[in-house]
């Protein structure tokens, strides 16, 4: 798998320095934009919202529209890269990546809805994923798990072929859990952060 959309493996510099911009370049990209859908929809007027539907409401229906983009230009990503490696392998990259995307951006949701600075969920997505790629070689076995960045690298997975790797199916689990806990519990965190200020 020699397409970014599957990460980098955990020797990074078996990869050229091209290919590590590519990837930082990819994962920026998806940060800017759920960052910057959720500063439109958060600074857009949610006092009438608020008052007929509550926070539950607007914080999952801002929280869905993200997920909605986020899932589209993952899908325009795929396009491409399924043409040029047309393997099962690419199929597995990908979905494990929109997977991914989806649990960064209801991170960012959260963290921006929180603290009404678009610049905060940015920089933490951003530090987590740079300590990700240069520092999970450090961690034995199943400790890199502790790096959310390994979340969404198939090539770090032990499933394609990476012995020190990510088992896939922890993977999957913490990013749907990542995004279920948010779904369910985020709005209540936003919401007494806000009615105590």
């Amino acid at each position: 798998m020699q397409s970014v959309i599957g990460g980098l493996p955990l020797e990074t510099s078996l990869r050229s320095s091209f290919q590590l911009l590519k990837y930082f370049m990819l994962l920026i990209l998806f940060d800017i934009l759920s960052g910057a859908l959720v500063s439109n929809c958060i600074s857009g007027t949610k006092t009438f919202v608020l008052l007929r539907s509550g926070w539950k409401v607007w914080f999952r229906k801002v929280l869905l529209r993200v997920l909605c983009a986020v899932g589209c230009a993952a899908l325009l990503l795929l396009l491409p890269t399924w043409l040029m490696q047309p393997e099962p392998e690419t199929l597995f990259a990908w979905l494990l990546f929109l997977l991914y995307a989806a649990s960064c951006a209801a991170i960012q949701t959260l963290l921006i809805a929180y603290t009404q600075k678009e610049s905060v969920g940015l920089a933490t997505l951003l530090f987590f994923q740079l300590c990700s790629v240069f520092l999970s070689k450090q961690l034995p076995g199943n400790w890199k798990l502790l790096l959310f960045g390994n979340w969404g690298c198939w090539v770090r997975t032990t499933s394609a072929g990476e012995a020190q790797g990510v088992p896939l199916s922890a993977c999957i689990v913490l990013n749907l859990a990542t995004l279920l806990l948010i779904y369910v519990f985020g709005w209540r965190l936003v919401r007494r952060h806000h009615q105590k200020r």
